[in-house]
This record gives C-alpha cells, structure tokens and sequence, in this order.
C-alpha cells in the first residue's frame, strides 16, 4: 500500500506560511519600546482585534459594511476547483 502513494514533495510544506503573532511582536518591540507592561497591555489589545465581536457586522470596510460584503465560496479538491462569487443576499 505505501509503494502506491506518491512521493512526499520536500521542501514545500509551508513554504509560504506566515506566524502573524510573531510579526505582532517584532513590530510592537520597533514601535512601543517602553515598559514591559505596556508591552503586554498592547499585546493583548492587537490579538484580541483578531476575533469578531458585536460591532463587526456595522462596521465599514472600503465604505461598505461587513454584512454587506460580497461572499467568495471557494471548493477545492484534488481535480478541481470552484469558486463563486455572490452578493450578501447570496444572488449570483
């Protein structure tokens, strides 16, 4: 069973990954070298910017709210791909 499955590609796996919490931090410690517990107090308040809250859905992103923006359905497979796009209503 294993000499049927295809070669392990190398080299490849997470070659475009990116740790944004690492970014975080590396420009926190550029912009706010002050103490530590400010450092932390900002570190916490950009991480929890990461998740949805109550506010979202009224909230403006390039002059349109967030519940009105067009949806992108994406459906990968191994042989195929299909994206489609639909206004918030979910018409085509």
């Amino acid at each position: 069973m294993l000499a049927s499955l295809p070669a392990k590609d190398e080299g490849t796996v997470g070659e475009k990954s990116v740790d944004i919490d690492t970014l975080i931090n590396r420009y926190e410690q550029s912009v706010f070298k002050s103490t530590k517990i400010i450092n932390n107090s900002l570190s916490f308040y950009r991480k929890a910017k990461f998740f949805p809250d109550a506010t979202l859905a009224t909230q403006l992103f390039n002059g349109m709210p967030f519940n009105e923006l067009p949806v992108c359905n994406i459906r990968v497979s191994p042989n195929n791909t299909i994206i489609s796009v639909t206004d918030y209503k979910g018409m085509l």
